[in-house]
């Protein structure tokens, strides 16, 4: 009796160390997560959430990424882009963030069609991205639809 209860105690001494030790890794992986990890991310989330409001026509929701200050002219955009062009899918190639003024750029590589020619074709967009310090969050203040609409 007196073995099996030292054998169990020893078992459960090894299981909570191996739980402690788990728990060590994990909150070290977080920790060395910068603060441009963090913007990364955050950027990251931003114009896939963006892109993938364009892709579904839906451009209230990716107005939510737009200052208010360029809605104006994102509207226009939106308009003559919803009247021309589908865009059939997306994939997000690279995000370079620039801590040091705020800003980022986001590539991406799409597949579209004009609606008055079903040829399919494909584009690289370079979407420029400043963060809102105010709203804390990232806002796309060149969407590069332009190269879209302006495609022969």
């Amino acid at each position: 009796m007196h073995l099996q209860s030292k054998c169990g105690r020893s078992v459960l001494y090894g299981l909570l160390c191996a739980h402690l030790c788990c728990l060590l890794v994990m909150t070290q992986g977080c920790a060395s997560m910068t603060k441009g990890d963090r913007a990364n991310e955050g950027l990251a989330a931003a114009a896939g959430q963006f892109n993938n409001a364009l892709r579904w026509n839906d451009a209230q929701g990716a107005a939510a990424w737009i200052p208010q200050a360029l809605r104006g002219d994102y509207w226009t955009q939106m308009d003559a882009m919803q009247k021309k062009i589908r865009l059939m899918e997306y994939e997000i190639r690279d995000i370079v963030n620039d801590e040091a003024t705020g800003s980022g750029t986001v590539i991406v590589h799409c597949k579209y069609y004009k609606m008055d020619n079903p040829t399919v074709k494909d584009v690289m967009l370079r979407q420029t991205w400043l963060f809102d310090e105010k709203a804390k969050s990232w806002k796309v203040v060149k969407t590069d639809v332009e190269t879209l609409l302006t495609d022969k």
